[in-house]
């Protein structure tokens, strides 16, 4: 089976899909999130993009708020601004990471799981059906999928975008 290549954000048609929607993005200064707080840029989304560091250099007019996801009084006070300043919200994307206690250890495995992986991307690719690793795009892709108004009769699931590793 030949590996399909990642879609490179220029080839991507995304514009407008978002128009009107104001979405707030969790861990927004870098990995997924911030490819997610991107893509719905472009996507025409107002962007609430918030992060333990403030999200700098964001494409667009995106709203910059820090706050730690562990700190409820602090996502309290960012999300009233978010929604203050936008007049309401539609959407959130949790891309942050949090740990506590146990969480705290096995989030610390997890890193050092992933490290090692990503040390042996080659060899872990074709552990998938599609042949590769996925991308951080191809997440936020699927996140403006269940943000836009084209998902308006999906609720409450769970999507597998694993590249087929969730039956291989």
């Amino acid at each position: 089976m030949q590996a399909h290549a990642p879609l490179a954000p220029a080839e991507l048609k995304v514009e407008d899909r978002l128009v009107g929607r104001r979405i707030i993005v969790t861990g927004a200064a870098s990995g997924i999130g911030r490819s997610v707080a991107e893509l719905f840029l472009r996507a025409g989304a107002r962007v609430a993009a918030l992060d333990r560091h403030r999200p700098e250099d964001l494409p667009g007019k995106a709203l910059c708020l820090e706050a730690d996801v562990t700190d409820p009084d602090a996502v309290e006070r960012a999300v009233a601004a978010a929604a203050s300043a936008f007049g309401g919200l539609d959407g959130l994307v949790n891309a942050a990471g949090i740990a506590n206690t146990g969480a705290y250890a096995a989030s610390k495995a997890g890193v050092i799981s992933l490290t090692r992986s990503l040390a042996m991307r080659e060899q872990v690719g074709p552990r998938y059906a599609l042949g590769r690793i996925g991308e951080p795009l191809e997440i936020a892709l699927a996140a403006l999928y269940l943000s836009s108004a084209e998902s308006s009769f999906v609720t409450g699931i769970v999507l597998a975008v694993d590249g087929g590793r969730s039956y291989h």
